[in-house]
């Protein structure tokens, strides 16, 4: 379990504090940024990772991760974890317990999840929020199955989702496998 939350975090930390111009960076001075997701989330490590590496940045750090929450979840708590708490930039990481870690692999969950992925991503854009949607970190499914499993392809229609509505994605599962 713990590589699984190293290496998410290495995810992260490449993703969004890669070296560059300070304008490409996603992350800006003066930025609240949460992080709404499941218990990898919870794990509380992106945001101390970000700092270590800028730590000249002028940034908070909200993290409102829950074990076992799921992206329906996360949109039932934006008013009070997000907007209540002035997030400019929100990070979402969801999907493993979307579909029950596989038992709930089915049409149903799949729409709820991806409906509710589109009401964060549309609610976030409403409110002048910038969101990231994240696919899930990777399971334990061997890597030449898992870019086609259920839990991907979902993913996939979640971060397709989101850049139709004006969204930023980042496919956390390829590039773990990657990695």
């Amino acid at each position: 379990m713990f590589k699984s939350y190293a290496l998410i975090s290495l995810v992260f930390v490449l993703l969004l504090a890669t070296p560059g111009h300070a304008e490409d960076f996603a992350i800006r001075d003066g930025d609240t940024v949460g992080f709404l997701g499941d218990s990898i989330t919870a794990a509380r490590t992106y945001g101390k990772h970000i700092l270590l590496r800028y730590p000249d940045r002028k940034i908070r750090f909200i993290n409102l991760g829950i074990g076992g929450d799921t992206a329906a979840g996360g949109l039932k708590r934006l008013e009070r974890d997000v907007f209540d708490n002035s997030v400019t930039l929100l990070t979402v990481a969801y999907g493993v317990n979307d579909i029950g870690w596989g038992l709930k692999a089915d049409d149903e969950h799949r729409q709820l999840y991806l409906d509710s992925i589109r009401g964060i991503v549309t609610a976030c854009k409403k409110r002048g929020v910038r969101v990231l949607i994240c696919s899930a970190a990777i399971t334990s499914a061997p890597p030449d199955k898992a870019e086609n499993d259920f839990l991907q392809q979902m993913c996939d229609a979640g971060l397709a989702i989101a850049r139709e509505e004006g969204g930023e994605t980042i496919d956390v599962q390829r590039t773990m496998r990657d990695i």
